[in-house]
């Protein structure tokens, strides 16, 4: 899956380790080099210019294919070079993005899954015009849909938050438009769900806010997700549970603009106030 390109004119910071993870060295090797380029991204330390992160970047996935173990490092450093340095959409991207599905369907590793994801996201954020054979691949490969589907079976945290982080991402890109899919997904529904089920639980702090997020972004054109929300008890109780007491303004105000689309719905009052009525009386 890796280019052609050589990388011997290069010169600056991320030469050695790409020497390493490009060279005949061992899997060790290859799985510190990789950890040694996601450390750099992730203090801030850029590649040089274009040349060098487009040969980081293929030089990660030809060592992923070579050797299972290099993926977790390789894949942190792959999410670190799509958010801290352009990548230049090539033949190979699409099935970069093929490759990566297929390893957050492999269940046996939630780090694997955890960290492909991770790296999707990465992608999922990248919005300038020269990305959208990258956008275009996602959404071809049903990248939301399948993030979706990992959100509701997963149990793991670290799954949940790379999942919903990639769903919130897709839904605001401005590149390709990926709310109809949403909506036919019945993604408001879903989270819905999600949000009231893991409300308050320990440790689904950060992935709750990426629920309200989405819902947030979804819920004023989406009808019968407005229903649904409305007329769903545990819905309306996790969302002024939110509003009332929180101690991340945030998420009060996230809670509190969800229940105002609701409240602004004339057919809904009657649904919403029942609603509202049933968590009254299971409070007292």
């Amino acid at each position: 899956m890796g280019g052609d390109g050589s990388i011997e004119s290069l010169t600056g910071s991320f030469l050695g380790p790409l020497q390493h993870l490009s060279g005949d060295g061992s899997a060790d090797d290859k799985s510190l080099a990789a950890l040694s380029i996601a450390l750099m991204l992730n203090e801030g330390t850029l590649p040089e210019d274009l040349e060098t992160s487009n040969a980081i970047h293929d030089a990660l996935y030809a060592a992923m294919e070579e050797d299972d173990s290099i993926q977790i490092n390789a894949l942190m450093a792959i999410r670190g070079l799509t958010i801290s340095s352009p990548i230049f959409p090539q033949a190979t991207l699409h099935e970069q993005v093929r490759y990566l599905r297929t390893l957050t369907t492999d269940q046996s590793d939630n780090r694997i899954t955890a960290s492909a994801m991770a790296a999707l996201c990465g992608y999922a954020r990248l919005e300038e015009e020269v990305y959208r054979p990258v956008i275009q691949g996602l959404y071809d490969e049903d990248i939301l849909e399948h993030a979706l589907s990992l959100e509701s079976r997963s149990e793991d945290v670290s799954i949940q938050v790379a999942s919903m982080d990639c769903v919130a991402a897709l839904v605001v890109n401005s590149l390709i438009n990926f709310k109809p899919r949403a909506l036919e997904a019945n993604t408001t529904q879903k989270l819905a769900d999600s949000l009231a089920k893991y409300a308050g639980r320990k440790g689904y702090e950060e992935v709750q806010v990426y629920r309200l997020l989405t819902l947030g972004v979804l819920i004023g054109g989406d009808e019968k997700g407005q229903e649904y929300m409305a007329s769903s008890t545990s819905s309306i109780k996790c969302l002024m549970g939110y509003m009332r007491v929180h101690d991340d303004a945030d998420v009060q105000i996230l809670a509190s603009d969800i229940f105002k689309v609701l409240s602004s719905k004339p057919h809904l009052k009657e649904q919403l106030s029942q609603s509202m009525r049933k968590v009254h009386e299971s409070a007292s």
